[in-house]
């Protein structure tokens, strides 16, 4: 897992070659003093830039100000912590025109990270409230909306009636079609293709039988259709086939 730079020179050479984000600095007014929000957020845990229903979404920021009141720039220097400081991460959902707040820190001075269980596709900001005593203007830093697909899960499992990949999907997924695809080798361009398509039960649970071949490897997921705008494409956990001495085997496989 990689963290995603979304400010300049905040966060360190790991993130280098990442995509900045959009990054608020409000300007200083009257006995004020500007500040800006530097945040970051790790990439998905598939790799895919696509969230699966529940998965934990990380975010990390430093607020920061000029050194010197009297300059506007550079932001080098983080704010005095006092009583009342805060930094929020919010949320707007896919369609949705207002902002939500998820969790609060009451700590400017230092770097503060947030975790939160993805529902769907969300545009993400993380507001600094502005400083009390000290007068420190308010900013926020703005992610690009980050991608979220239902959960299908997935495994597979070896039973006397044969192989079979099973899951459940989460959300709200009940007596809906559920795709298992299959492909032949590892390699990325090695295409997915339809193998079978189940129909889930009420509670979004799925299963199919699945191929074990004599030589080499068969690779299998499942896949759930998109419903714009909250969830794109779903996928579930790969696994593989294959024929041991004594008998088929199933193990979990790269995407």
């Amino acid at each position: 897992m990689r963290l995603r730079r979304q400010a300049v020179g905040i966060l360190g050479a790991a993130l280098v070659g990442a995509v900045p984000a959009a990054l608020t600095a409000t300007p200083a007014q009257a006995d004020s003093t500007p500040s800006e929000v530097q945040g970051a957020y790790y990439t998905a845990p598939d790799g895919n830039n696509v969230w699966r229903y529940g998965q934990s979404i990380r975010f990390e920021a430093d607020v920061m100000v000029p050194c010197d009141a009297e300059d506007t720039t550079p932001f080098d220097c983080r704010p005095i912590d006092e009583v009342g400081d805060s930094v929020t991460l919010e949320r707007r959902r896919a369609g949705a025109t207002t902002w939500a707040p998820l969790a609060t820190k009451d700590v400017a001075g230092a770097t503060v990270a947030f975790a939160v269980a993805s529902t769907g596709s969300a545009a993400y900001r993380i507001v600094y409230s502005g400083g009390t005593s000290v007068e420190y203007s308010p900013s926020a830093s703005l992610f690009p909306t980050l991608k979220g697909s239902r959960n299908p899960r997935g495994t597979a499992v070896i039973t006397r009636q044969g192989a079979f990949y099973r899951g459940n999907v989460d959300p709200g997924w009940g007596r809906r079609s559920v795709t298992i695809q299959r492909k032949t080798c590892a390699a990325d361009s090695c295409p997915w293709r339809a193998y079978k398509t189940v129909t889930t039960t009420r509670t979004g649970a799925y299963s199919a039988k699945i191929a074990v071949p004599r030589t080499g490897r068969l690779y299998w997921r499942s896949t759930v259709a998109p419903t714009s705008p909250q969830f794109v494409r779903a996928y579930g956990n790969p696994y593989y086939t294959a024929r041991a001495r004594t008998a088929a085997r199933m193990a979990g496989a790269g995407r």
